[in-house]
């Protein structure tokens, strides 16, 4: 059986009980990466923290931040570029889903137009 790809893996470092963790939850997360980014998608471009995507849909902290990772991998979501706190008081940074514009690189923001006007001045 092909072992179910692990994004976190050079961050625990090949665990036992975390690579036994990504075999277990391997045929489950397509269904989990969809229920977090239609998640993301509803929460709109205010996004929110792996801590709350957590707390609305009721899964473990640590399931969501693995398929949240993935998601970004895949350019799915990105950065707002704020944070907010989380009920432990650390900062957390505030992810949204792209739209489909961005992800094919047709979507232009505010930031890139300055960029684009300053080097064509």
């Amino acid at each position: 059986m092909k072992r179910p790809s692990d994004i976190c893996r050079v961050r625990h470092g090949g665990n036992p009980e975390s690579e036994a963790a990504n075999v277990r939850i391997g045929p489950t997360k397509y269904e989990l990466r969809t229920l977090i980014h239609e998640h993301f998608i509803r929460k709109g471009r205010g996004g929110a923290t792996c801590e709350e995507i957590s707390r609305e849909l009721g899964v473990r902290y640590t399931t969501a931040s693995a398929r949240i990772s993935e998601l970004k991998a895949d350019r799915w979501l990105v950065p707002t570029g704020q944070r907010r706190k989380t009920t432990g008081g650390s900062s957390a940074a505030i992810l949204r889903a792209q739209t489909k514009a961005e992800r094919d690189g047709v979507f232009v923001t505010p930031v890139q137009l300055d960029l684009l006007s300053a080097v064509s001045r």
